[in-house]
Order: C-alpha cells, then sequence, then structure tokens
C-alpha cells in the first residue's frame, strides 16, 4: 500500500532527489533509517541509558556497558533484562 503526497523541500534537498533518480524511494530509506533510529532510541531508553548526542557518537559505549546475552536468551528461550 502507498500513500502518494506532495511536500515543499529545500532547493538542494530537491535537487538531490532529482539526482537520485527515485526521489520516493530516496525519502522512504531515509524516513525508514530515522525510524529505525527512534525505535533504537525508544529501546535504549527503555533500557536505562541516558542517550545524549554524545552516546550517540561514541556507540562503543553500548559494546562496552552490555553485559552478554546468555546463550537461552539469543535464542528467545530466556527472561534477560526481566
Amino acid at each position: 500500500m502507498t500513500d502518494r503526497m506532495t511536500i515543499s523541500v529545500p532547493d538542494e534537498i530537491g535537487g538531490y532527489l532529482r539526482r537520485t533518480g527515485n526521489a520516493s524511494a530516496a525519502v522512504s530509506d531515509l524516513v525508514a533509517k530515522a525510524m529505525e533510529q527512534e525505535a533504537t532510541t525508544d529501546l535504549l531508553h527503555r533500557a536505562g541509558y541516558r542517550v545524549t548526542p554524545e552516546f550517540v557518537a561514541d556507540g562503543s559505549q553500548i559494546a562496552q556497558n552490555t553485559p552478554p546475552v546468555p546463550p537461552d536468551d539469543a535464542a528467545g528461550g530466556g527472561t534477560y533484562g526481566v
């Protein structure tokens, strides 16, 4: 299913979209990435992380401060984080 709409964008963004050859796909990809980032940020907030611009810029904080997922939980059979 698709939703057709008309949007106004600054000239430089319009130029970029015209150069892509498929403006709809370019916009859809960028919006999907923004939605994924929003979902990830929400997940991190719920897990107790304070997500700041510095935190996002240094993603290694997540790897350094996150305990490994036990094998049962990685397979979906445990209660990790409960």
